[in-house]
């Protein structure tokens, strides 16, 4: 063979190498292309990559923020209780002095529930239930309710309301210048146990056997009770002689003057000052805190701060 055939074969033979290269590069591109396409997010409407975004229902239209946690748990609700307070007399305010039962209270509540049972006169309208802003502050007698007996009426409460004052203001059924009130019930929510109490003022026991079973004293008791610690401090004024007590037993029933068998005494403090009193109360047993007038002159109205558990 010529050295001319020779070359020309070579020169035909390089030139199909060429040309086969070039379609195989074309072919191998054109599948590249159409498998990016394929896994692109705007052909599939979502990256198939990442393992936040699976389409899987614990992801799919959530947001972290909005996710619970596992450890997480319910806010649990406020409890509801109900202040019981026993045997309140209430002298007349009227143009003088005032002297009416004051409890103020832990509560988000916007009102208090509060409910008055026996010592109403009749077609009542002097014994007032006011919204109270603290201890002393004068209340304001436009927001006062005047109950009928066993009524519950609802007393503002926040936006500046602390709690609630029951007070006599004029005279009391039969034409009487007090009238004691067998109970004064305040029902609401208790962001916690803590309460204050200003009590009206204790008059001098007639003698110990009258008084024995709190009858010459108001007394009180939270329900529904609860097991824990009760701690209450008693601040008294002027010159004075009381005692500050946790009772346990049948107490708002007076089992003790119908049996004769003492409450059991929990804890107890005489004194003429500041008392205190603190000791642990069970959900199954009745306890109630009661202060006393163990002195010969009227015990001034005294600031309670009580711990309920």
């Amino acid at each position: 063979m010529s050295d001319y055939k020779r070359t020309a074969l070579i020169i035909i033979g390089l030139a199909v190498v060429l040309l086969l290269g070039a379609l195989m590069g074309a072919v191998v591109g054109r599948r590249t292309s159409e498998q990016s396409a394929a896994s692109s997010p705007s052909a599939t409407g979502g990256s198939a990559s990442s393992p936040l975004s699976t389409g899987s229902p614990e992801h799919e239209g959530s947001s972290p923020s909005k996710t619970a946690s596992p450890s997480s748990s319910p806010e649990e609700p406020l409890r509801s209780v109900t202040l019981h307070a026993y045997n309140v007399s209430l002298p007349n305010s009227e143009g003088g002095a005032d002297q009416g039962l004051r409890v103020l209270v832990d509560s988000p509540d916007e009102h208090l529930n509060v409910r008055l049972h026996g010592g109403i006169p009749a077609g009542n309208q002097t014994v007032w239930v006011c919204p109270v802003k603290d201890l002393d502050s004068a209340f304001s007698p436009d927001s006062c309710e005047m109950p009928a007996n066993n009524q519950k009426v609802q007393i503002p409460h926040g936006g500046g309301y602390e709690g609630v004052e029951v007070v006599l203001v004029g005279v009391g059924p039969g034409g009487k210048n007090e009238t004691t009130v067998e109970e004064i019930e305040v029902g609401y929510h208790a962001a916690s146990g803590t309460m204050q109490v200003r009590t009206p003022p204790i008059a001098v026991p007639p003698g110990a056997s009258a008084c024995k079973d709190n009858g010459c004293n108001p007394f009180f008791e939270v329900t529904p009770q609860q097991t824990g610690r009760l701690i209450a401090t008693a601040q008294l004024a002027g010159i004075a002689d009381g005692q500050l007590s946790i009772e346990s037993g049948d107490i708002v029933a007076h089992s003790y003057a119908a049996t004769g068998v003492p409450y059991e005494q929990i804890a107890a403090m005489d004194g003429g000052s500041k008392l205190k009193a603190s000791g642990k109360i069970y959900a199954t047993e009745e306890a109630a805190l009661s202060l006393r007038n163990f002195g010969a002159k009227i015990l001034k109205p005294a600031t309670l701060d009580i711990s309920w558990p």
